[in-house]
């Protein structure tokens, strides 16, 4: 398995483990804050396995209307 797939293994369950949806918010929008600063980090937002998961989050809205879109998900 390598790095990036670990990566979002762990996110992903992390966002799991969460007990409220307070909790998933915050991380969530610091995953995409973080990827609108470093493109290093987009990879993470943008991966396929990451789509469900946000749009559990999020729903129908789009939270980061406000960040210019340079990769980031979109759900």
């Amino acid at each position: 398995m390598d790095e990036q797939a670990l990566l979002i293994r762990f996110t992903k369950a992390l966002l799991d483990e969460c007990d409220t949806r307070v909790k998933r918010l915050a991380i969530s929008d610091a995953l995409h804050r973080a990827a609108a600063l470093n493109p290093e980090a987009r990879f993470l937002v943008d991966a396929p396995d990451m789509q469900p998961v946000f749009r559990e989050i999020y729903g129908d809205s789009d939270p980061f209307q406000h960040i210019e879109r340079q990769g980031l998900a979109k759900w």
